[in-house]
């Protein structure tokens, strides 16, 4: 068994942190520079894959997080290396820590 892990592309948070006081953690999107990044990783990924033989057939399964931005991201991957994936999955234990309603805000305006 082989796993790659890949994290999320450039999202919206990371392009503007003050997103995180008008959206929920989980619906933020990606930036138009993370769908290009998203993209990228599936052709590196495809291209890998194609190159290195690892497996002797097809069978790759793509999990994901619930959260938009890992959704989108695992969309662009998709399209790259498609024939490579035979499904999908999501599962919630694979978000990082979650603050609630602290989410993205700096430690010196949570008083706030």
């Amino acid at each position: 068994m082989r796993i790659f892990l890949i994290r999320h592309a450039q999202s919206m948070g990371n392009i503007n942190i003050k997103i995180h006081e008008t959206m929920p953690d989980h619906a933020i999107p990606l930036s138009k520079q993370g769908h290009i990044q998203a993209k990228q990783a599936g052709v590196i990924l495809n291209q890998h894959l194609n190159t290195h033989e690892l497996f002797p057939e097809k069978s790759i399964r793509l999990w994901t997080s619930p959260y938009r931005r890992t959704r989108e991201t695992a969309q662009g991957i998709y399209k790259q290396a498609h024939s490579w994936i035979q499904d999908q999955k999501e599962h919630i234990m694979l978000c990082e820590q979650q603050f609630g309603l602290f989410d993205g805000i700096p430690k010196e305006q949570i008083a706030k």
